[in-house]
């Protein structure tokens, strides 16, 4: 019966037939619809118990649930549940469906989330030990294919629970007062935010097998802070009523620049005003995420040896980034008055060093997403003459086995002219040299931490990523350590701190003359020209030596 069923399904993605297969046994599907229905019961009996209960006409009784109001025939201060015609309380139904509503929102939510990603992660884990995975990588199916496969059939059952408990929560947002477009676009986000996740699990998975109780802590994490952020968001309704930044008599209201500091503007589309951009805008943001991670998924899952992205499509990351995140400083080029500009000047700044981190943090990772292996990086070192054609700067720049620095260069100077031409075309008369010199002090600095990123991965070491990790962090942390006790005021602090993480706060300073500017940014590119210079010589001398080291043996044995 299962086979005349799902054939269709067979015949489309074999992995998928048999992830349903292993899973969609009656026994399984029974206990997982009951299961659900169970905890829906439970979850309805609850809150049916938190209801007013009735004790007689002379019994004051006090609910959450009931309208409340005086009550002159049980006394004169007396205060309690309010009632109809027939002597029934009157109830606030639309309260008590919203409460449920929100209750099994975060229960099916948080359930989804959770056991979606553990399935996933510990599928993948098990097959990736018993070899399976590799297997199934000899299949003539796509990568598309496979990853759709293990998407949809591991968590089946835990899909399954979760549509059994969509008509209870229909109809408790419903009797809410809730619409049925806010349902679909509530549903949008959910549905966005955990194909999301759901891929990041893949992706954690195929990268660190060998770890998945990493995974799931991490996915506990990150399902916690999804529900408090879907708590916050729309259960609770934080969009409310701007905060206007003024003084008694002299408010700014309608400026969208000043609004931007304190509610999410993208592209001069005020988010805040309507839940509907804000979902939609979720949505987007989700979509975004998947785009890039499926891509890495499919690229990474036939050839584990090869990089994880191409460096074309590195560039087209950073860019993809960095406009996302202009959005969010776009309204910054609206003309406003003098005044007005000298209370935001601080919070823009503020939000420009924000983006500076958030940039570094993409560097790091787009260097360990296009850097080579080790072995590949020796095969370029001995190969790469061998074609008439070559070209360095073209293999650097495009090559699937060249070094990095090149192309973690262009993106370092292309994050950097973007977020400099941003304040190029700010309206107002400013110091924007001390910005734009700032922006590229911290470029040095991603470029210097890059290329000791990728030095250290190179190293002949069992443990090179353990090590590249932690002494990327004893670089970031250890300026602050030094630093913090010895200095006292928080513009010689970020001053200090140009080399830590926070570096980016080197933009919020004042005090800092422009040659103090131009003195530590030759001295960071000069770094960071010797140690990309050096990081290169070591690779080709690298496969020189080996290649010295074989060719001895090779002239013995023909002699």
């Amino acid at each position: 019966m299962f086979d005349r069923l799902f054939d269709p399904i067979g015949n489309a993605n074999p992995q998928l037939f048999r992830e349903l297969k292993g899973r969609l046994r009656p026994r399984n599907v029974l206990i997982a619809i009951g299961g659900s229905l169970f905890v829906q019961t439970i979850l309805f009996f609850i809150f049916w118990s938190k209801l007013p209960v009735d004790r007689g006409l002379a019994v004051n009784v006090r609910n959450d649930y009931c309208i409340s109001g005086r009550i002159p025939e049980l006394g004169p201060n007396a205060y309690g549940c309010l009632r109809d015609s027939f002597d029934r309380f009157i109830i606030q139904w639309d309260s008590w469906w919203w409460e449920l509503c929100q209750s099994l929102t975060l229960l099916w939510v948080g359930g989804l989330l959770l056991a979606g990603l553990f399935l996933l992660i510990g599928n993948l884990a098990d097959e990736k030990q018993r070899g399976t995975l590799n297997f199934v990588r000899l299949s003539p199916q796509s990568a598309r294919t496979i990853l759709m496969g293990k998407l949809i059939g591991v968590p089946v059952l835990v899909y399954i629970a979760v549509a059994a408990a969509l008509p209870l929560h229909v109809w408790s947002a419903l009797n809410s007062g809730g619409s049925p477009i806010d349902l679909v676009l509530f549903y949008s986000v959910v549905f966005a935010s955990c194909i999301a996740f759901f891929c990041l699990a893949i992706f954690y998975a195929l990268l660190s097998g060998q770890r998945p109780w990493l995974g799931f802590v991490l996915a506990s994490i990150g399902t916690i802070f999804y529900l408090g952020f879907l708590k916050n968001a729309f259960l609770h309704n934080f969009i409310d009523t701007y905060k206007v930044y003024c003084q008694a008599g002299n408010c700014h209201f309608e400026d969208i620049r000043l609004s931007s500091l304190n509610q999410p503007i993208w592209w001069f589309i005020p988010l805040a005003k309507s839940p509907t951009l804000t979902q939609l805008f979720i949505v987007l943001s989700c979509t975004l995420v998947i785009y890039w991670v499926w891509s890495i998924l499919e690229r990474h899952y036939h050839n584990p040896k090869a990089t994880f992205i191409s460096k074309g499509q590195s560039y087209g990351l950073t860019l993809c980034v960095n406009l996302y995140l202009l959005g969010f400083a776009a309204s910054s080029l609206v003309r406003v008055d003098y005044p007005i500009w000298q209370i935001l000047q601080r919070g823009i700044r503020g939000q420009l060093s924000l983006y500076i981190c958030i940039n570094l943090g993409l560097i790091l990772l787009l260097t360990i997403l296009v850097m080579p292996s080790r072995q590949a990086l020796q095969d370029w070192s001995r190969h790469r003459h061998l074609d008439r054609n070559y070209s360095e700067v073209r293999d650097l720049l495009w090559g699937e086995k060249s070094p990095a620095t090149m192309t973690v260069r262009i993106n370092i100077i292309a994050i950097a002219t973007i977020w400099s031409v941003w304040i190029l075309l700010w309206p107002q008369d400013i110091d924007k040299l001390r910005l734009i010199l700032g922006i590229f002090l911290c470029a040095a600095l991603m470029l210097i931490y890059s290329t000791i990123l990728q030095w250290i991965s190179f190293l002949k070491h069992p443990k090179r990523s353990i090590f590249a990790a932690v002494s990327l962090a004893a670089m970031l942390c250890i300026p602050l350590v030094i630093v913090w006790p010895i200095v006292d005021e928080i513009d010689r602090w970020l001053t200090w701190g140009v080399f830590s993480i926070f570096s980016a706060g080197i933009i919020l300073v004042d005090r800092i003359s422009l040659l103090q500017f131009c003195l530590c940014f030759v001295g960071q590119v000069a770094i960071a020209a010797a140690f990309a210079s050096g990081f290169l010589h070591h690779v080709k001398q690298t496969g020189k030596s080996e290649m010295k080291l074989l060719v001895p043996d090779t002239v013995r044995l023909r002699t």
